[in-house]
């Protein structure tokens, strides 16, 4: 019985719907008629402002992307510090205590 009385309440509100709809066709017509010029004004505004923009924001776009590459460089490499810096005074020490080659006059 709810579903008779669903699907009649749904057909009224259907009927009602589309009168309304085919009454105030002509107006949603003309109004969108009238407010093409703005929507073509708003595309071309859009438009002009995008091409003055683009080229600082792909300026921008790449400072960013390069302070993000150095951002990486320096996150990956300061956890090896300890080991570079070990690494640097092994070769010190080594340099230090090798013998050096003598050129041989001829």
């Amino acid at each position: 019985m709810a579903l008779a009385v669903a699907a009649v309440v749904s057909a009224a509100a259907f009927v009602f719907r589309m009168a309304f709809w085919l009454v105030f066709l002509p107006f949603r017509l003309l109004f969108g008629v009238l407010f093409v010029p703005f929507w073509i004004a708003r595309t071309l505004l859009k438009v002009v402002f995008g091409a003055l923009l683009l080229p600082v924001f792909l300026v921008v776009g790449g400072l960013l992307a390069v302070a993000a590459m150095i951002a990486t460089v320096v996150a990956v490499i300061s956890p090896l510090l300890p080991l570079l810096i070990v690494g640097f005074l092994i070769w010190v020490v080594v340099r230090s205590f090798s013998r050096r080659s003598t050129a041989i006059a001829a």
